[in-house]
């Protein structure tokens, strides 16, 4: 053999021999005990990653036989499979940005709850009432924060 033809046969021994001792690993550990802290996504991902790398597998098994493939339902399998990837994705994404917007909103509704209330305490109330009000809060913070003055309104001089 030429030498670059048995050093990518060397290379695919080799990876042939890791995806062997991944797939034992994973045939060790019962399905439950695998699946059974994942959240709902995870867990389809988990399931799609084994149905596309069993495909695959067999789909290369076949190359390898030298049996024609481009007719072979595996294909057809492989696609549905990515199928569902495309949809897990879509999903994940989807609850990505939900939960980002949650938050948001979490914020959000903490400051209307902090403005409805009178504004934050303690220097906070100094900085936030100095901050909108026109002069620059020289006057109104001492007014505004009754025994609030451990803030530092800069009046005591």
């Amino acid at each position: 053999l030429p030498a670059e033809v048995a050093s990518a046969v060397a290379n695919f021994e080799r990876g042939l021999g890791d995806i062997e001792e991944r797939v034992r690993r994973l045939q060790r550990a019962p399905w439950a005990e695998l699946c059974g802290g994942l959240p709902p996504l995870e867990s389809a991902r988990l399931h799609l990653m084994v149905a596309y790398t069993i495909n695959t597998l067999f789909y290369m098994y076949l190359k390898t036989q030298g049996i024609p493939s481009a007719n072979h339902p595996v294909l057809a399998e492989l696609e549905r499979i990515k199928g569902y990837i495309r949809k897990v994705r879509a999903a994940s994404q989807e609850a990505e940005a939900n939960q980002r917007q949650a938050s948001l909103n979490a914020s959000a509704a903490k400051r209307f709850i902090v403005h409805a209330l009178g504004g934050p305490s303690g220097s906070d109330a100094s900085a936030g009432a100095g901050g909108g009000a026109p002069g620059g809060g020289e006057g109104g913070g001492d007014a505004a924060a009754p025994g609030g003055e451990s803030g530092g309104g800069g009046s005591d001089g």
